[in-house]
């Protein structure tokens, strides 16, 4: 394969599973503006080692590896770098790796997600966008809306279990 043809390829296959990628950085990171400077540092990375002539066999394995050193050195300065949270790293990595990588599960689920959030009331709606969007603690929601942490908590609990059930039977419909 020519060095043009697996940049290509290799270009795609970083396309195919940047959503996979997405996910990891941002659920260990919790930062979306972090998060994308991650994939874009993974990104630069691959395309230079690609025109250095490496030949990267597992394009999404090769760039989480990239991302996960990128959180780590992204913790470290901040002060933040923690045994549990390299392990947990690893773990969530595994994860990534264990799951067949072209099932088309991943869109399937997100595109379930969205239906899903599009149903939800608008309280609850903003609730979710707000802590998981926006990235916002649950003290700053409970004080802004003048109420408690733990009625919040609960709240965020309710419109997990309601997504996931949602999600599921979405899930479960497509498969019949």
């Amino acid at each position: 394969m020519s060095p043009s043809d697996h940049f290509r390829t290799a270009s795609a296959e970083f396309l195919a599973h940047r959503h996979d990628l997405q996910a990891f950085v941002l659920g260990m990171t919790r930062d979306h503006a972090l998060a994308e400077d991650i994939l874009q540092d993974a990104w630069v990375q691959l395309a230079q080692a690609i025109a250095d002539g490496t030949i990267i066999d597992n394009v999404p394995g090769w760039c989480r590896t990239v991302a996960k050193h990128a959180i780590l050195r992204h913790w470290k300065r901040a002060g933040r770098e923690r045994a549990a949270d390299a392990e947990v790293m690893d773990l969530l990595e595994q994860g990534f790796r264990e799951r067949a990588p072209d099932d088309g599960s991943w869109t399937a689920h997100i595109e379930a997600l969205r239906t899903c959030v599009s149903t939800m009331q608008s309280a609850v709606r903003r609730l979710v966008e707000s802590r998981y969007l926006d990235g916002q603690r649950a003290e700053d929601i409970a004080a802004a809306e003048g109420s408690t942490y733990e009625a919040v908590m609960m709240r965020l609990s309710r419109a997990r279990q309601a997504l996931r059930h949602c999600v599921e039977k979405r899930l479960a419909g497509e498969a019949t």
